[in-house]
């Protein structure tokens, strides 16, 4: 079978009729974000937007059954017959309370293994098509906003994954150019590469178990035959290096698999983030998180969402010039195919951001009507 997974992503041209729905939380009626919607017993998969919205062609789910099926809520399964709107609620799992795990051995250690497990499970000779995005914002107002089609290729465990870009364009709000190589070359969170390599490597959570500044709590908990694990992430108290994180990993022991990380500088440790020289300029860090959702879906297990956010300040001319900047860089999969053709090296995108690539599309990709569901 070629396509592992396939988002059936096409330029759109008016011919396919689309079908539209949302997933919602039963008691809330809340829309549940970035969460898997799948036709059953097939490759062919949605995410949800951040409203819970989600749309498929008509021809690849009519007479089918779509299914969702994810860690905190009951599994759901409905036929579609007609392009009529597909109304999901989903009812979320009632788990025990949660009970601290003990065990015979250093939680680093077992956690050790759970990250090369699931790193053992990720597909590699691989394109991974996602739909990427920047969006930055100077001192409260709009600095720019840029998007693309971006394909990560993994070849295999030990070579670096490599991004090429098919489609870009730059809304630019910033009139000055000379600030925006500036101030932007130095941006602590966002690299193109960088975000996909090190959510797909774990990079962030080898660098914190082998931190002798963390503490590490494991707990579990039950919905009927279902058991989640949860790791927690602290700083040890006495800690005072800069940049420490806190948060969690929720990940399930028995098949040895991360599902979600959720990852920000640890808030009454913030004190201790001095100031990074960087040339002409300084810049002091006040916030940075990650978040990344992973799915297992047919054997093939892989990223389905990442987001990075930073908040820093920049200063320059000896104090005189300071400014805020806030932003943040999204990954949405759309599809996973398998490849034997891999990019050759002037193919690859070596820049840190995307915004650098410019407007470089061949047709207006945010209109397709099964891009723009993702696009604010």
């Amino acid at each position: 079978m070629k396509y592992l997974l396939f988002f059936l992503f096409i330029p759109f041209f008016g011919q396919a009729q689309i079908v539209k729905g949302i997933v919602k939380e039963k008691t809330s009626k809340e829309g549940i974000s970035f969460l898997t919607v799948a036709i059953e017993n097939s490759d062919v998969y949605v995410l949800t937007n951040e409203n819970g919205e989600f749309q498929f062609n008509l021809s690849d789910i009519k007479g089918k059954n779509i299914i969702v099926n994810n860690i905190y809520f009951e599994p759901f399964l409905i036929k579609v017959n007609d392009g009529n709107f597909i109304n999901i609620e989903l009812t979320e799992l009632s788990f025990t309370l949660e009970e601290m795990v003990v065990y015979n051995q250093p939680i680093k250690r077992v956690f050790e293994d759970i990250i090369s497990n699931s790193e053992k499970k990720i597909k590699t000779n691989v394109k991974m098509q996602t739909y990427y995005k920047e969006d930055y914002f100077k001192d409260g107002k709009k600095y720019f906003f840029t998007d693309g089609l971006v394909d990560f290729y993994i070849k295999n465990k030990s070579t670096k994954i490599d991004a090429v870009v098919r489609e870009s364009r730059l809304v630019d709000s910033n009139t000055n150019k000379q600030l925006n190589e500036v101030d932007l070359e130095y941006s602590a969170a966002i690299d193109v590469n960088d975000v996909m390599e090190s959510s797909m490597r774990f990079k962030i959570l080898r660098k914190i178990l082998k931190d002798k500044n963390y503490e590490f709590v494991v707990t579990s908990k039950k919905a009927g035959d279902k058991t989640l694990h949860t790791l927690y992430i602290e700083p040890k108290e006495e800690a005072n290096e800069r940049f420490l994180f806190s948060g969690k990993v929720v990940f399930n022991e028995s098949e040895q698999l991360i599902y979600e990380l959720d990852l920000k500088f640890a808030e009454e440790f913030k004190k201790y983030n001095t100031e990074i020289n960087a040339l002409i300029l300084k810049i002091k860090i006040h916030d940075l998180k990650r978040k990344v959702k992973y799915n297992f879906v047919n054997g093939s297990y892989y990223v389905t969402y990442s987001d990075v956010y930073f908040d820093f300040d920049v200063s320059r001319n000896k104090g005189k010039l300071n400014e805020r900047f806030k932003g943040n860089s999204e990954i949405i999969t759309l599809g996973v195919e398998n490849t034997s053709n891999f990019p050759a090296k002037d193919q690859v995108y070596t820049k840190k951001q995307l915004y650098k690539n410019g407007n470089k599309y061949s047709y207006e990709f945010w209109n397709d009507e099964l891009i723009k569901n993702y696009v604010k």
